[in-house]
C-alpha cells in the first residue's frame, strides 16, 4: 500500500495505458466509417485486436427514459428520449 501513495503523492494512477492514442482511434473509426476495411483488417493494421477495433467503433450506449406513466403504472414501458 505504501508504493501506491507514493505513486498517487507523484500524481500516478493505476491501470494500464492505452495500446492506441487518441488519433489512432479517430483514424481507426474513419477507417470504419468509409466501409473499406474489416475489422479484422483493421486490427491488423493497428497491431491490436479485433475486439479491441469493435470496442472502438461501437456506438454509444442509446439513452432510454421511463415515462412517468410507466413509473405510476409499474409497466416496463421505455422510450428514448427526446432531443438528446
Amino acid at each position: 500500500m505504501a508504493g501506491l501513495a507514493a505513486a498517487k503523492a507523484r500524481g500516478r494512477l493505476g491501470g494500464r495505458k492505452p495500446k492506441l492514442a487518441k488519433d489512432q482511434m479517430n483514424k481507426i473509426r474513419l477507417l470504419w466509417d468509409g466501409n473499406q476495411y474489416s475489422k479484422q483488417e483493421l486490427g491488423t493494421m493497428f497491431s491490436v485486436s479485433k475486439s479491441t477495433i469493435d470496442r472502438i467503433v461501437r456506438p454509444g450506449p442509446v439513452k432510454l427514459k421511463v415515462t412517468a406513466k410507466a413509473r405510476k403504472s409499474k409497466k416496463t414501458t421505455i422510450r428514448p428520449r427526446e432531443g438528446k
